[in-house]
């Protein structure tokens, strides 16, 4: 009787013990574009995902090539939808929209400190009050220069501070004008002043905003780029190249003094340029300071089978842990308030102060990319300007010939 009684109890420590040992692991896919900017980091948070969550494997698919958001409406059209990914900012709205992603909201409030991030980080991934992903960062544009340019010329250096009123389009482009250079005598300037993007959802955006213009009214129903202010912005731009103190390219081998750009690339000029660098805020336009200012956003995917296991995932590969990894790595700017506001957080790049970073925090805008046919339009709009850039047209005439066609788009779908 005692023996049999040993085994019952045997039997029933085992039983307590046995879900655990027997219990499946969960393998869910991350199919990811964005590790591309530090792989090897990306690869050790899985590994400390896995060993810190035995119950869930992830596999990892890497994207290297273009249009990485085709790879997952192909891979949920053939019944196997990636569990997590990262998104392009540009195609978050349609994902939201149209339910490709999972909505997060309750994950995200009971699991996702969201008092740390910036409050309209949170809004520009949600939609209709519901969140929808969680930003690894902050994608926004800032200027950088070329000190070597600038001190050569005895140019001061552009202003750090987005709310100097004395950094404005005029000194920007007296600037500009001042740091050229005929380096070989033949009398052709082989230095100018800022090299410039001329997409409209990209770099060029960025001074349409600082004329007080956002390419649409507020609503989505017609084209504001033809009004006065998104005129200015673009005949601004198209005089410098017209002078010649504006150039589309060559910041990278020393030929331009300034370029607009991402703060990662700090990591790629820190790592290849052979001149001395920095960063600084965008001149003020006639309506002030302003930048753009969009999440990469991550995602969970509606038609997972393993949401919960997913989430868990997502959710620890953007904790505040990792989010301090991710900015001394160089992929900046951090969503969180603890993390972006430390500057011990950041590479080790000689950064002065976080002024250029947490200012376009304050002044920047989302791109108005909130409607299904935004690509579209921005193509549309892209080409229109084709013949302004190369001087055959003006601005009002190159909008005025897409403006209805743009319309017809803004009324197709939202």
């Amino acid at each position: 009787m005692k023996f049999i009684r040993t085994i019952v109890v045997m039997g029933m420590i085992l039983a307590l013990f046995l879900p655990a040992a027997t219990a499946k692991q969960v393998e869910i896919s991350f199919l990811s574009y964005f590790i591309n900017k530090d792989e090897a980091l990306g690869r050790q948070i899985i590994a400390d995902f896995e060993r810190e969550n035995p119950d869930i494997k992830v596999n990892l698919e890497i994207f290297r090539g273009e249009y990485p958001h085709e790879q997952t409406l192909i891979r949920i059209a053939a019944g196997t939808p990636p569990d997590v990914v990262d998104v392009h900012p540009s195609e978050l709205y349609n994902f939201m929209s149209q339910g490709i992603l999972a909505d997060i909201t309750e994950y995200a409030r009971r699991d996702a400190d969201l008092g740390d991030y910036f409050d309209p980080i949170i809004e520009s991934v949600s939609l209709n009050g519901r969140i929808y992903a969680l930003p690894q960062r902050i994608s926004t544009y800032l200027l950088f220069y070329n000190s070597d340019i600038f001190d050569n010329a005895g140019v001061s250096h552009p202003s750090r501070n987005w709310y100097d009123a004395n950094w404005n389009w005029d000194t920007f482009y007296e600037a500009s004008r001042k740091v050229r250079r005929d380096t070989d005598g033949d009398g052709v300037y082989n230095i100018l002043g800022l090299a410039i993007n001329r997409s409209i959802h990209e770099k060029l955006i960025t001074w349409v905003f600082q004329a007080g213009n956002y390419l649409f009214d507020e609503n989505y129903t017609r084209l504001t780029l033809i009004e006065d202010s998104g005129v200015q912005a673009l005949t601004f731009i198209v005089e410098g190249l017209k002078e010649g103190v504006f150039c589309t390219g060559g910041f990278s081998n020393g030929t331009a003094a300034m370029q607009v750009d991402i703060p990662p690339s700090m990591i790629t000029f820190w790592t290849n340029a052979n001149f001395n660098f920095d960063v600084a805020a965008l001149p003020q336009g006639p309506a002030g300071p302003a930048t753009t200012i969009q999440p990469v956003p991550y995602g969970v995917i509606a038609a997972s089978p393993n949401k919960e296991a997913a989430w868990r995932f997502l959710n620890y590969y953007l904790n505040r842990r990792n989010s301090q990894l991710w900015s001394k790595a160089g992929v900046i700017v951090q969503p969180r308030k603890s993390v972006a506001t430390n500057l011990n957080y950041y590479p080790d790049m000689g950064l002065r102060d976080l002024a250029p970073f947490l200012g376009a925090m304050e002044v920047g805008r989302p791109v108005p990319n909130k409607h299904a046919n935004f690509r579209k339009i921005a193509d549309l709009i892209n080409s229109a300007l084709q013949p302004v850039w190369r001087g055959e047209k003006d601005v009002r005439s190159a909008l005025l010939s897409v403006k209805d066609p743009v319309e017809e788009l803004l009324r197709e779908k939202k």
